[in-house]
């Protein structure tokens, strides 16, 4: 039985997959770690491999990727905190 989401726990991926396929992660707290959500798809699996394969991107937007999944993972971690 094949999962509906892939499971990406590090942000320079998250930000590569989200650049390169449009698709904006939700997050999610499991214990300590913070999961990025992407549909599990061919696409989605063919951007993982272009991301272990080098390819380039336009930087600029993937660091705005980036820092955005960055400080939504920090807010997300200590909105948590707050509701424990």
């Amino acid at each position: 039985m094949k999962k509906d989401k892939i499971e990406i726990r590090d942000v320079f991926k998250a930000a590569f997959l989200w650049l390169k396929t449009g698709f904006r992660p939700t997050l999610t707290k499991n214990g300590d770690m913070i999961f990025f959500l992407f549909p599990d798809t061919e696409e989605t699996e063919k951007t993982l491999h272009e991301f272990f394969d080098n390819l380039p991107v336009p930087i600029r937007d993937y660091i705005t990727m980036y820092q955005i999944l960055r400080a939504e993972m920090y807010l997300k971690k200590g909105v948590m905190k707050n509701h424990e």
